[in-house]
């Protein structure tokens, strides 16, 4: 496991080059690079304890038998700062100091809940809302095509379903979980085998071109009807 200084330095130019911002980006958002050093350096000393709630959540889950394996991972600074400056970016109005930034970016902690077939998300659904309080609504992200029935049963869990126009597939649920004294957010993720298959690969090739190239986009959209065949005839 990777070991970072609690005292680590944000290193401005660099964080620029690699998310791709420039100066005048920063300077709309109205923030100040201190900070921004402050948030990083409370993240960082919080790291010990947010991944403390991510196993305990993480054991919890294991407990069901639909649960085939299970993912974890404590953001990283440089991807916490730059979503904050991402999110400025987008809502102007948006205000946090180093402490209220936990409360703005709900998946200081990731947690990926993986399983077989399709229809166990149910069991682990029932599992998730009745061990732990719910922050926001849960999201249910469906593919165009996707059978109706499926949809359906999602609408009655009370998801809100949405079609993902790169037809990404997964449920996500943000969860309170306090085994101390203090409630952290985490974003715990449902999905297929081969759902979290075609998701690595899209995230690895598209994400970072940040892509419109059709040849490229073809090539996912085929592959990602391939991982929903599988997934039905797995179902079937």
């Amino acid at each position: 496991m990777e070991k970072r200084s609690a005292a680590a330095k944000l290193e401005k130019e660099s964080l620029f080059r690699a998310y791709n911002f420039t100066e005048e980006d920063f300077a709309k958002t109205g923030l100040e690079w201190p900070l921004l050093q402050r948030v990083c350096d409370r993240h960082l000393a919080m790291e010990a304890e947010l991944r403390t709630t991510a196993d305990y959540i993480s054991q919890r889950l294991q407990s069901v038998p639909a649960v085939h394996s299970l993912k974890i991972r404590i953001k990283h600074p440089e991807h916490l700062i730059a979503k904050l400056i991402r999110k400025k970016l987008e809502h102007e109005d948006l205000s946090f100091d180093d402490v209220s930034y936990a409360n703005r970016i709900t998946d200081l902690i990731g947690i990926r809940a993986l399983h077989l077939f399709k229809h166990e998300w149910l069991p682990i659904h029932e599992f998730v809302t009745s061990a732990w309080e719910l922050h926001e609504e849960p999201i249910a992200y469906v593919r165009e095509g996707d059978p109706e029935a499926v949809i359906e049963d999602l609408i009655k869990a009370k998801f809100n379903v949405q079609r993902h126009p790169f037809g990404y597939r997964s449920i996500h649920y943000v969860i309170k979980s306090s085994p101390g004294k203090t409630i952290h957010l985490a974003e715990l993720q449902v999905r297929t085998l081969f759902e979290e298959g075609w998701s690595e690969i899209d995230h690895r090739v598209r994400y970072p071109r940040q892509s419109d190239d059709p040849y490229l986009a073809q090539f996912l959209t085929i592959f990602n009807r391939l991982a929903g065949s599988a997934d039905e005839m797995v179902r079937s």
